[in-house]
């Protein structure tokens, strides 16, 4: 055996006593990504705290299915600290114990009870639209999917107020995630601008839950079919005693971060990359239009613009934490030693995905069948894999379907994408250049004029001679 992490080669970018805090606080983006070298492990230097990250495929896949080895690190500690750590936030028998009792809400039955719901949304969010240019529709986009995603959670019963209230505080949490994950705990626990405002934000969110309990209660309902309802019914522990206030209060602020925050970002940078590749939009466009006559067609290519999305964008980083000694890649590590990866960098390394920076919605890499496992884990493996995973998917497909039938995207000259930091980079604005589809300019002239609309011209999509 080795010695504890003493033959790990340091990540790039050290310096004298604070060792990479400064280059990880100043560029995260930057810094993760340059964590990407030939070792298959390497060490980051913050201040006193070491993190050890993996660059191979196997090792990320171990990380996240050998549950007695590793448990929840450094990232989750501060992301479960804001919400009073339930028991969705554990490891071991009571997280496992967790996912199935909230598993039949989001599984694929239960997303498609939903899919009205979602076609009806998407239709408005792509019917509010204008043609001509949009300055920044990323607003719009963050609404449509907490509109989605809180009648999944709670059955619709919140006003806009509230929804945009909830909105604003799980983006300051996803503000502090990576700062509370870098930062030494003495500094982190300093007070910072902005925490009195996401602590203010954390009392109005128990508030509102603490308020929809007793609605629920006072109802009496013996089945509702939204989360609310199925953590109301829920039993935990060896005694079957149910959930108190605070625990599905912290349940329900976990959910909402894992789907609210993600889903937005990931479809504001779906639409930013079908806006700069225009090509990789026809085949959107074809398939837009063959599902609005065949209800029973799946999204396929929607899918696989979503997933390469997810590729291209991905978290920054996301830990684990040694349970006991441990060999990783031949390196000794201690109990206790924070080990991690980072899925943007390893969604972006050409040894696994070629050209990484190119979108390409049929790269073969997307596919679970091609490449090691772990290359490709945009929901992650194992026991922590995003239990609303087919939920999240189709509110996004539902979208871009929505908008694909009825404009063509580009972006308005000389608009300008930039990455904003956080623990999941997202775009600071999302414009866009809308231009009405040419079937349904075509429909519409025909109206004008008293025609009926011609099949041939009804069922040929712009772009049909593109194959990609």
């Amino acid at each position: 055996m080795k010695t504890e992490g003493g033959n790990c080669p340091d990540a790039p970018g050290r310096r004298l006593l604070l060792g990479h805090l400064p280059a990880a606080m100043l560029d995260p983006v930057g810094f993760f990504e340059s964590t990407r070298t030939a070792d298959p492990l390497v060490r980051v230097r913050l201040g006193s705290l070491n993190l050890y990250l993996a660059n191979e495929p196997e090792t990320v896949h171990r990380l996240q299915i050998d549950g007695e080895a590793f448990e929840r690190g450094r990232f989750f500690d501060q992301l479960a600290g804001h919400f009073g750590r339930p028991p969705i936030a554990l490891d071991g028998a009571p997280h496992a114990a967790q996912r199935r009792m909230l598993k039949p809400a989001f599984n694929k039955g239960s997303v498609l009870s939903h899919s009205e719901m979602l076609r009806r949304n998407a239709a408005g969010l792509a019917e509010s639209w204008r043609a001509g240019p949009m300055p920044d529709v990323k607003q719009q986009v963050a609404d449509y999917t907490a509109s989605c995603v809180l009648h999944g959670l709670f059955g619709g019963d919140l006003s806009q107020g509230e929804i945009h209230d909830i909105q604003r505080t799980i983006h300051l949490v996803a503000l502090r995630l990576l700062p509370g994950t870098l930062l030494p705990a003495a500094l982190g626990a300093l007070p910072v601008p902005g925490k009195r405002e996401l602590n203010s934000a954390l009392l109005r969110f128990r508030s509102l839950v603490a308020r929809m309990i007793a609605e629920r209660e006072r109802q009496q309902s013996a089945a509702g079919h939204d989360v609310l309802d199925a953590l109301l019914r829920a039993g935990v522990g060896d005694d079957g005693a149910r959930l108190s206030p605070a625990e599905i209060q912290g349940e329900l602020l976990i959910l909402l971060f894992a789907a609210l925050e993600t889903t937005s970002t990931t479809l504001s940078w779906a639409l930013v990359e079908l806006a700069s590749h225009p090509r990789t939009a026809h085949p959107l466009y074809a398939e837009a239009d063959r599902l609005a006559t065949q209800r029973a067609a799946q999204p396929s290519y929607a899918r696989r613009v979503l997933q390469e999305t997810m590729r291209l964008h991905s978290p920054i980083l996301f830990t684990r934490r040694a349970r006991h000694a441990v060999e990783l890649d031949g390196v000794r590590l201690p109990a206790g030693a924070e080990v991690g990866y980072s899925p943007r960098a390893m969604h972006r390394n050409a040894a696994f995905h070629p050209d990484p920076l190119s979108f390409d919605p049929y790269r073969p890499s997307l596919d679970s069948a091609h490449g090691p496992r772990g290359a490709f884990i945009p929901f992650g493996i194992g026991p922590h894999r995003c239990i609303a995973e087919h939920f999240a998917m189709a509110v996004m497909a539902a979208a871009l379907t929505a908008i694909a039938s009825r404009w063509e995207l580009a972006l308005p000259a000389n608009a300008e994408i930039v990455e904003s930091p956080s623990s999941l980079p997202e775009p600071k604005t999302v414009p866009l250049l809308l231009t009405p589809r040419r079937r349904e300019s075509l429909e519409n002239q025909r109206a004008a004029r008293g025609l009926a609309a011609q099949p041939e011209d009804a069922h040929q999509p712009i772009g049909a001679a593109w194959r990609g």
